[in-house]
């Protein structure tokens, strides 16, 4: 074909290839695509998750130390009375024995 109108078989097998080459590419890039998506979701989803989790058990934490200083505080305020009792006991048997040894 001197006028170039019309395509060689060559030119034409070339063009075929290239087509599938180009289709091919298009495909995998589509399921590349897809697949960041996918994983883009799932990072996302894992993320809300251990977010929770981590709320969950700061929580859980916040009560534990919460009970566990009230339960801390009785038994001072326990301590401080026994004390206070302690204290007026030996006063009294001091004044007692104060008086015993004049």
């Amino acid at each position: 074909d001197e006028l170039e109108v019309f395509n060689s078989n060559y030119e034409n097998e070339v063009l075929e290839k290239l087509s599938s080459i180009n289709t091919n590419i298009k495909s995998s890039f589509e399921e590349l695509m897809y697949s960041i998506q996918s994983m883009e979701n799932k990072i996302s989803s894992n993320i809300n998750n251990l977010t929770y989790i981590t709320k969950s058990s700061y929580e859980s934490l916040q009560s534990s130390v919460t009970s566990e200083l009230k339960s801390t505080r009785k038994g001072v305020g326990l301590n401080n009375l026994l004390t206070a009792i302690n204290t007026l006991q030996s006063n009294q048997i001091n004044k007692q024995t104060k008086v015993l040894i004049e």
